[in-house]
C-alpha cells in the first residue's frame, strides 16, 4: 500500500517536471532561421542570459544562450530517459497482458494494480480501510530530518502545495523565457560590433615611433614602454638592475646616523641633519637623500677649510691652486762641506758630493787628504804635473787648519776641521739634512778597506804610492778615514809595537827618499813566479830612479795627498721626524752647495 502510493506520487511529480522543461525548451529554442528576414543571424554565444540564477539546473545570470539551451537540453534528456517505459522492469507483476507502451500507459497500469490491491473498482467504494487516514512512506525530497513517513492526507496536501509552487515557478520561467526571446531577437537584429582600441596622448618621447605630444593606440604605447631599447622598461632594468639589486645597493650604505660629520665633527649625521637624514634607508630615494646630505657636508667642509700638506722623509707634497702634487724627496747632488778650501770649484767631476732621496743619503766623488803648502796653508789641489801640484811636492804632511783634517794618533783622520772651535764639523750640507736632524747611526763603506793612492813625480816618469782607508761617517756627519794602523792598534790593546805588522802592509807604501824604485815588470824580478820548483829566492829589479821623499803610508801624519772614491757609501737619516722640504734640483756645480 505505502510503496504503491509512493510510486504514484513520484510519477505525478515526474510528469509535471517533464511538462515544465518542455515549455522551457519550446520557448527558448526559437530557430535562427525562423522568419529572420531582413535581420542578420546572430550567434547564440553572443546572447547573455539576464534572468535570475536557477540553482536547480545550475544556470547563472550572465551565461550565454548557448549555455542556457545546453543545460535545458541536458535536463530534458535526463527526464526523457526517466520517462522511457523500457527502462522499468515490470516482471514482478507476473502479468500476461502486454506491457505499457508509453509513460501514460505505465502510470495507468500502476493505478490499476493499486486499486486491485486496495479492492477498489471504478464502480465500488474502497474497502473498509483506514486510508486516506493512513501513514505512508514519503519521497526523499519530502523528508524533513529523520521523518520518512506521514499521513496520506498530509502527504497529498504537501504534494499539492509543491505542485502549486511549480506552477508559479513555471509561470515565472515563462516570463523570463519571453524576455530572453525578445532580447535574442534584438541581438539577432543588431549589427556585429567592431571593437577599436582607444588612443591616449603621450607627453614624452618613448621611442622613435612614439613621440611626445601625439596620440597613439594603447597597444603601441605599451609596446614602447616595455620593449624600446632606449626608454623601455626592459632597458631600464638592464641599466638599474632589478629590485633586489637596488635593495642591495641601498643596504650597502657605510655612513650611518652615528658617523661623525666633516663640517661639524664629531657631531654625527643623525644629529646634525635631524629631520632630513634617513636613519634606516629602505628605498633608493632614501639612499639618494643620504648621499646628497653626505656630499653637501663634504662640500661645506672642503669649501670652508684650508688644505695643508705635510712632507715626509720620502715624499715632498705641494698644494697649489687646488692641485695636490707629490714628488719624491730628492735634493739632487750637493757638495760636501769642508773641501772647498783646497779643491776649489772646478773639480766637480771628483768633488765629494751627497744626495738625499727620501731619508737615504748617497755619496759619490773622491775624498782628498789635503796637503800643507809651504806657507802653512792648504795646498790647492791640481792633478797637473809640476812642482806646486799634488804630483810634484815633496811633502806628505796633511793640512790640519780650518777646512783641513784633524789627525788622530791612533791611525785615522777626520775631515772638515775647525781650528777656532777645535772640533770637526759635519760634512753634510743643510740642504741635504736640515739642522736638528741626524743620521740614525754610523756607516762604513761596504768595501771595508779601500785602496787610496797618491801619484808622485820621479823625474821623467811617475809612480803611485798606496795605502788602505776604511771610510766611515757617524751620526753627527763626521767623515773619517782610518788606516791599517788603526785596526792593528785596536787588535793589541793600543800597543804601538804592532804598528805595520800585518800582511796588509804589502799593499801599503813604506818608501824612503832616494831609495830606488822597484820595477816589477823587469826580467830579473821573480816576485810572482819561478820556472823551477822547490825553495827559490825572491828577486826584485830596481830602476835607476829614486823616490823623491820618504812616506810611511800607514802613518796618519804622512798620508797627505792620498785620494780614494766615496762611491758606494750610503747612510740613513733617522726616520722618526718629518723633514723640511728641500730643493729637488740636482747640483749643477760645487760652487752652489
Amino acid at each position: 500500500m505505502d510503496v504503491d502510493n509512493l510510486i504514484i506520487v513520484d510519477a505525478i511529480v515526474a510528469i509535471l517536471n517533464y511538462n515544465l522543461y518542455i515549455i522551457l525548451i519550446e520557448k527558448s529554442m526559437k530557430p535562427l532561421n525562423l522568419d529572420n528576414s531582413p535581420c542578420s543571424p546572430t550567434s547564440s554565444n553572443c546572447v547573455i542570459w539576464q534572468g535570475p540564477d536557477l540553482a536547480c539546473i545550475k544556470l547563472c545570470k550572465g551565461d550565454t544562450v548557448s549555455d542556457v539551451v545546453a543545460k535545458l537540453a541536458a535536463e530534458l534528456c535526463t527526464i526523457l530517459d526517466q520517462l522511457n517505459v523500457n527502462n522499468y522492469d515490470l516482471t514482478c507483476f507476473n502479468s500476461s497482458a502486454c506491457p505499457p507502451v508509453d509513460f501514460q500507459a505505465l502510470i495507468q497500469f500502476l493505478i490499476n494494480h493499486i486499486c486491485a490491491l486496495e479492492g477498489v473498482t471504478p464502480n465500488t467504494n474502497p474497502s473498509t480501510s483506514t486510508c486516506p487516514d493512513c501513514v505512508v512512506s514519503i519521497a526523499p525530497c519530502f523528508v524533513i530530518g529523520s521523518q520518512t513517513t506521514m499521513q496520506l492526507t498530509d502527504y497529498v496536501q504537501m504534494i499539492g502545495e509543491r505542485v502549486c509552487e511549480l506552477i508559479t515557478d513555471i509561470t515565472g520561467l515563462q516570463l523570463q523565457i519571453n524576455n530572453i526571446d525578445a532580447r535574442v531577437t534584438v541581438l539577432e537584429n543588431t549589427p556585429t560590433a567592431v571593437f577599436t582600441l582607444p588612443s591616449i596622448i603621450v607627453n614624452c618621447t618613448l621611442s622613435p615611433t612614439v613621440l611626445g605630444g601625439s596620440a597613439y593606440p594603447i597597444d603601441t604605447v605599451l609596446n614602447a614602454l616595455i620593449n624600446d631599447p632606449t626608454n623601455g622598461y626592459c632597458s631600464l632594468i638592464d641599466a638599474t638592475g632589478i629590485g633586489a639589486d637596488l635593495f642591495s645597493a641601498v643596504s650597502s650604505q657605510c655612513i650611518t646616523s652615528s658617523s661623525p660629520t666633516l663640517s661639524n665633527a664629531p657631531t654625527p649625521f643623525g644629529t646634525e641633519y635631524s629631520g632630513t637624514w634617513v636613519s634606516t634607508p629602505t628605498t633608493v630615494a632614501d639612499a639618494i637623500t643620504n648621499l646628497w646630505i653626505v656630499i653637501c657636508d663634504m662640500y661645506d667642509y672642503l669649501s670652508n677649510s684650508t688644505l695643508t700638506v705635510e712632507d715626509t722623509t720620502t715624499v715632498n707634497l705641494t698644494y697649489t691652486s687646488g692641485v695636490l702634487s707629490a714628488a719624491v724627496q730628492d735634493t739632487g747632488w750637493k757638495c760636501l762641506e769642508g773641501f772647498d778650501t783646497f779643491m776649489g770649484t772646478g773639480n766637480s767631476y771628483i768633488y765629494p758630493q751627497v744626495r738625499r732621496i727620501g731619508n737615504q743619503l748617497f755619496f759619490k766623488g773622491d775624498i782628498m787628504v789635503p796637503l800643507v803648502a809651504g806657507g802653512g796653508g792648504p795646498l790647492a789641489w791640481t792633478q797637473s804635473p809640476g812642482s806646486n801640484s799634488y804630483y810634484g811636492v815633496n811633502t806628505v804632511v796633511p793640512f790640519q787648519g780650518t777646512g783641513g783634517v784633524k789627525v788622530n794618533p791612533a791611525g785615522s783622520i777626520a775631515f772638515n776641521w775647525n781650528a777656532s772651535s777645535n772640533t770637526n764639523l759635519s760634512v753634510l750640507p743643510a740642504s741635504v739634512i736640515p739642522t736638528g736632524y741626524a743620521l740614525d747611526g754610523s756607516y762604513i763603506h761596504p768595501s771595508g778597506l779601500k785602496i787610496a793612492t797618491r801619484p808622485i813625480d820621479i823625474g821623467n816618469a811617475s809612480s803611485i804610492l798606496s795605502t788602505l782607508f776604511a771610510i766611515t761617517i757617524d751620526s753627527a756627519g763626521i767623515l773619517r778615514c782610518s788606516l791599517v794602523k788603526d785596526a792593528e792598534e785596536a787588535s793589541v790593546s793600543e800597543t804601538g809595537d804592532a804598528f805595520s805588522s800585518s800582511h796588509l802592509n804589502y799593499l801599503v807604501s813604506h818608501v824612503v827618499a832616494n831609495e830606488k824604485v822597484p820595477q816589477f815588470a823587469a826580467a830579473g824580478t821573480t816576485v810572482y813566479s819561478d820556472p823551477s820548483s822547490g825553495v827559490q829566492s825572491v828577486d826584485i829589479d830596481f830602476d835607476t830612479r829614486v823616490y823623491p821623499f820618504s812616506c810611511d803610508a800607514n802613518d796618519e801624519d804622512e798620508i797627505g795627498g792620498f785620494r780614494t772614491a766615496l762611491d758606494g757609501l750610503t747612510a740613513f737619516i733617522s726616520p722618526c721626524g718629518t723633514l723640511i722640504p728641500t730643493p729637488t734640483s740636482p747640483c749643477t756645480g760645487c760652487a752652489t752647495t
